[in-house]
């Protein structure tokens, strides 16, 4: 079933390398209508898992405690794309200023920080 379902999320891309809503749902639709009974259910429950974590890492959240300069937002969007698998990224910004200098960039449940707080912290005693 693991090729199956890695087949129908391959089928989903539109030709950007992004998850296209109107091909997964004709990916659905063919799924009901060509699953037995007793597999559509789990096959869709594993689709759903797959695409869900495909979508997660076409959108990545960078935290800076400031702005940051064109030339540093290219190579960590570079950064974030390479991470991703190489598709497209949504990359979204917001500013956090308890990281105290420095970034913090989330792709799905990845995270890496370059921050004095997280310097900071790992200075504390545990």
């Amino acid at each position: 079933m693991k090729a199956q379902i890695a087949q129908y999320a391959k089928e989903s891309l539109a030709p950007d390398g992004a998850v296209n809503a109107a091909r997964a749902a004709a990916v659905c639709d063919y799924i009901v209508q060509n699953e037995p009974p007793s597999r559509k259910i789990p096959v869709l429950r594993a689709y759903m898992k797959k695409l869900a974590r495909m979508i997660a890492k076409e959108e990545a959240l960078l935290e800076c405690s400031g702005d940051v300069p064109p030339e540093t937002l290219a190579q960590i969007e570079k950064f974030a794309r390479e991470q991703a698998g190489g598709g497209k990224i949504r990359l979204a910004k917001k500013i956090d200023k308890s990281l105290l200098g420095g970034i913090r960039l989330k792709i799905a449940d990845d995270v890496w920080e370059f921050s004095a707080k997280s310097t900071l912290d790992s200075l504390r005693p545990q």
